[in-house]
This record gives structure tokens, sequence and C-alpha cells, in this order.
């Protein structure tokens, strides 16, 4: 389900599309405050969101830059 699918959803239990977006955008929002915070975001029913540290991976097999293009 995409946001479009969302804001269509809000709009037909009766609410006009500007506050189907509002109510939408502002969940997001929410969601996305608390985990920059470093909180755990719980929806009931719903699900649990949260962010974690990771440590360091080596990167392996770059890829060298591509030689030059002769016409620079």
């Amino acid at each position: 389900m995409k946001r479009e699918d969302l804001y269509k959803e809000l709009q037909s239990t009766g609410l006009g599309a500007g506050r189907a977006r509002d109510i939408v955008d502002g969940f997001f929002d929410l969601i996305r405050e608390g985990l920059t915070s470093g909180e755990t975001v719980k929806v009931k029913n719903f699900a649990s969101f949260s962010t974690r540290m990771k440590d360091e991976i080596e990167i392996r097999n770059i890829p060298s830059p591509p030689p030059p293009c002769p016409w620079d």
C-alpha cells in the first residue's frame, strides 16, 4: 500500500482530500521524528519501528574509476 492509497482510503470515509493528506503525512512525520530521536515507535495492533546501530563492515572489490575519456 502506498501513501496515495492511504489518502484514497481516508477520502472514502468522507474526509476531504486536504484533510486526508494532513492526517497521513502527520502520521508518518510522527514516526520519522520518533525514529530520528532514537525512540522505538509502537503503533498498537499494527507495527513497531526502531533503529539500530550496526558495526562497521569492510568493503571489498570496489571497482576502480573508469579511465578518462579521450575527448576530455
